[in-house]
């Protein structure tokens, strides 16, 4: 699933100051974002409608593990302006939420 939302075209970059932490300084990131909607068996002999995203860093400096986050959602998300950070947070929180977890 995950290799078939990366074969696709970014819908476009973001960028971000990673925070140091031990034993790395702060460090600019960029990250290509994927996104694409695809469709999972549901359990129930039907078929459940998801946005696949994928934001991949770009460039990760030698000796930097690249960083890639990936999310897996029921909103739907094909086009650039649907990634705002507000939008995609939002997600993550609902999906927690669902799953029993508290986001602070």
């Amino acid at each position: 699933m995950w290799a078939t939302i990366l074969a696709g075209t970014p819908l476009g970059t973001i960028e971000f100051a990673l925070p140091a932490r031990q034993g790395q300084a702060t460090r600019p990131v960029r990250q290509a974002v994927f996104a694409k909607t695809l469709s999972l068996p549901d359990g129930a002999s039907g078929q459940l409608s998801v946005t696949g995203l994928i934001a991949q860093e770009i460039n990760a400096p030698a000796g930097c593990k690249p960083v890639e986050w990936r999310l897996l959602t029921n909103r739907a998300a094909d086009s650039y302006s649907h990634l705002s950070p507000e939008t995609l947070l939002n997600a993550a929180e609902a999906a927690a939420n669902a799953a029993g977890f508290t986001v602070a």
